[in-house]
C-alpha cells in the first residue's frame, strides 16, 4: 500500500514508544498497589502450597501430568 514505509522503520519508531508507556505504567501508584497486594498474598498462601505439595512427595502421590 506504501512502498515508502517499511515494517523495520516503523518497529524501530514505535517500539520504544511503547516500551516506554509500557514502563510507566508498570511503575504507577495503581500497578505498584496490584503487584504489592498480589506479592503479600503469594506470601501468605505460599508456605501452605509448599507444604501441601512435599507431603504428597513424601506419600508418592505427586504426580505431573503433560500433555502435547
Amino acid at each position: 500500500l506504501a512502498p515508502e514505509i517499511t515494517l523495520p522503520e516503523v518497529f524501530q519508531g514505535e517500539v520504544p514508544k511503547i516500551l516506554f508507556a509500557l514502563g510507566r505504567e508498570f511503575l504507577g501508584r495503581n500497578q505498584f498497589a496490584r503487584n504489592s497486594m498480589e506479592l503479600l498474598l503469594a506470601a501468605v498462601t505460599s508456605p501452605d502450597q509448599v507444604r501441601g505439595v512435599l507431603s504428597d512427595v513424601a506419600n508418592r502421590q505427586f504426580a505431573l501430568n503433560i500433555h502435547e
